[in-house]
């Protein structure tokens, strides 16, 4: 073989092997933990991994609702969240505290949770950058264990108090999915946003048939949330061991041929 042939051929394994490299890349994900902060009716909740704060605020359809309207009717207003250790955070909506009680039975079980009986309750999930979320994990679930899953594309910061939750979907915001018996699954985690999506607020509640969706029945779902994972969008990825010496060992092997055939 010629010179020049041995060197086309390094080549060409070479770049044959970068590209194997590059394809194999995996992205570590982030996880941020609630079992751990301590919030008992406050405005927020921080979990913090990876040097990125995950900010949790609370907030139901409870403006301008009574009693007996049926859930979704109102406007948002923002909740008291409460932390219950390894099963996640749970929401009291403002209607729990009315006098004589809007939503009776928020302020105890199964309602001390985020659930969708009376009022929809979501958790606002504020990143410190923009994250690509790929799991959402529920510690503790009654009933049923439907969620919705929108996130923030808009150019500003959201809005959320005085909106309607089916406005939302002309203020920027993007259905993700919505995900039957998250409860039911392994580890009670669910594998979410499957295209990739990413941003900076991320609104997490019980199943909410915002935009018309009626796949699941509501009323039912009781959950908290114990964690979150995904990566941020601007991550550099880190390279998949066995794909790193596989390439370099292939690359090693055409060189030393190459120096043989040569000899």
């Amino acid at each position: 073989m010629g010179t020049k042939m041995r060197k086309q051929s390094i080549s060409s394994l070479l770049v044959a092997f970068g590209a194997i490299f590059y394809a194999s890349q995996s992205f570590a994900d982030i996880k941020w933990d609630y079992a751990s902060p301590s919030c008992s009716g406050t405005a927020t909740c921080t979990a913090s991994a990876g040097g990125i704060n995950a900010i949790a605020s609370g907030w139901a359809d409870t403006a301008n609702a009574s009693g007996s309207a049926s859930a979704g009717s109102g406007y948002l207003q923002d909740a008291y969240i409460y932390s219950y250790g390894t099963s996640g955070l749970g929401i009291k909506n403002r209607d729990a505290y009315t006098n004589p009680v809007q939503d009776t039975g928020e302020s105890g079980p199964p309602e001390h949770s985020v659930d969708n009986n009376g009022r929809y309750d979501s958790l606002l999930i504020r990143f410190d950058q923009a994250i690509k979320l790929t799991k959402v994990q529920l510690g503790w679930w009654q009933a049923d264990s439907d969620i919705t899953v929108l996130r923030y594309a808009g150019q500003n910061a959201p809005t959320l108090a005085g909106q309607t939750y089916a406005g939302l979907l002309s203020l920027g915001w993007q259905l993700v999915g919505h995900y039957a018996d998250v409860g039911n699954l392994s580890q009670k985690t669910a594998a979410v946003n499957a295209g990739g999506f990413s941003a900076s607020y991320w609104l997490i509640g019980a199943y909410n048939p915002l935009g018309g969706s009626t796949q699941y029945s509501t009323g039912n779902d009781y959950l908290k949330l114990a964690s979150l994972s995904g990566t941020p969008s601007n991550q550099v990825p880190a390279p998949a061991p066995i794909a790193l010496l596989l390439a370099a060992g292939l690359a090693w092997g055409a060189v030393r041929k190459a120096g043989l055939a040569r000899a």
